[in-house]
């Protein structure tokens, strides 16, 4: 399911649970601050169908919140009055509704350093003027550890809040009303399996499966909008030699820390993923053959540079970097696949040949002379091992 369809379908049942709860309100019901779903309503009219029929509805609706942990509220800002709906207080664990009763009383319950990423989901910062002025509401989605006893004890527990907020004139929120649902284990479990159905569990980074979807929704996206974007492959050099010398756990440690150096010098919005055993792939956003040059050198440079700690000694690594640009060099998946391995295997043999000197082979001038056969641009660095 799509974010916004789960939105939709928290409205519907957020809007349901209000609807109910305002229903139960016009009988006669309700008392102070809050919606008297959480206390035993009155006697009802047995020839009044639309009152028994509201009843009904708030009942079927409470009990499936119930049964997922969630539970419904409204929030008035101007008064900071919230109306929760009647399972609240089992669902957030709180002793009694009237801890929060109030905006202020719910943040005084939740983690200090998540208040203000609540606040930012829901009245986003980049919200202009003019976008007030033309919504009148926002939708939000936000997690955040609460502490149902209060700041003082230990227990604690994940909820995630996602709703709608009503906005004035100025963008400024009137009124929020959503669900929140408790996130715990189950939660975390199905986030990270999820997690491992999309990332390689040795690097963190993009399987392979993962990685040629990404580089296929970046081949398709340039080719709209004729953009040039970049896609690079980079593998550890004389990973052999490293497994022989100290084994293959250590050899495994080296690729991690490889992958992890690399990430570290990514723009944002750029990607990366394991192709196979030593090879990882590296997909460059709005990226021209100058600044894919300046990339692959720094990749370069940082793996060289670096000291990676593993389990048996100390040890310096290189790797070899071949690239392909999109879409002048390949307009599909396979092309830039095959096309970014040859260019990795002309720089891992011209690495072993080379001085002790950074080498770059620029080819896309080739490329222009013989169009038609794309030839991808490669850079090649130096391939040595070194221990400490």
């Amino acid at each position: 399911m799509t974010e916004p369809d789960i939105l939709s379908s928290s409205r519907d049942i957020a809007d349901a649970s209000a609807g109910a709860l305002r229903a139960r309100s016009a009988l006669g019901s309700s008392s102070g601050s809050f919606y008297a779903l959480d206390r035993h309503p009155a006697p009802l009219n047995p020839e009044t169908k639309r009152s028994d029929a509201a009843d009904q509805t708030a009942v079927d609706v409470l009990s499936i919140l119930s049964d997922v942990q969630e539970t419904a509220f409204t929030w008035d800002v101007e008064s900071d009055r919230i109306e929760w709906a009647a399972n609240a207080r089992p669902v957030l664990g709180v002793r009694a509704i009237e801890a929060v009763g109030t905006g202020t009383q719910f943040e005084l319950l939740m983690a200090p350093e998540h208040i203000e990423r609540r606040r930012a989901a829901m009245m986003p910062s980049d919200l202009s003027y003019s976008d007030a002025q033309s919504r009148n509401e926002a939708h939000y989605r936000v997690q955040y550890r609460f502490t149902p006893g209060g700041r003082r004890t230990d227990f604690t527990i994940w909820l995630e809040e996602h709703g709608q907020c009503s906005l004035d004139s100025l963008g400024q929120i009137k009124t929020a009303r959503g669900v929140v649902r408790v996130i715990n284990e189950q939660y975390w479990e199905e986030q990270r399996l999820l997690h491992m159905s999309d990332h390689d569990e040795l690097t963190g980074q993009l399987n392979r499966i993962r990685l040629t979807e990404a580089l296929g929704a970046v081949l398709t996206r340039s080719e709209l909008t004729r953009q040039s974007s970049c896609f690079l492959m980079a593998c550890v050099d004389n990973l052999a030699t490293i497994n022989d010398s100290f084994g293959f756990e250590v050899g495994d440690e080296v690729i991690a820390a490889v992958a992890r150096i690399i990430k570290s010098r990514l723009r944002g919005g750029d990607s990366m993923g394991r192709y196979s055993s030593n090879k990882i792939g590296i997909i460059l956003n709005d990226c021209g053959p100058g600044a894919m040059r300046i990339a692959a050198e720094r990749f370069i440079k940082a793996v060289r540079e670096a000291t990676i700690r593993t389990g048996a000694c100390q040890l310096s690594a290189t790797i070899s970097i071949g690239g392909v640009r999109i879409p002048d060099q390949a307009s599909t998946i396979p092309q830039a696949l095959g096309h970014a391995l040859q260019a990795l295997d002309r720089a891992i043999a011209r690495g072993d040949r080379a001085s002790a000197e950074q080498v770059f082979e620029d080819a896309i001038p080739e490329f222009k002379r013989r169009k038609p056969a794309p030839q991808p641009v490669e850079p090649v660095p130096q391939a040595r091992l070194a221990s400490s």
